[in-house]
């Protein structure tokens, strides 16, 4: 299961790559 979320940039990317940029 892919979990979306809406980055900081407001991309909404997957939750599996923990992006903190």
């Amino acid at each position: 299961i892919e979990k979306i979320r809406l980055d900081r940039a407001g991309k909404p990317t997957a939750v599996e790559p923990l992006d903190g940029a």
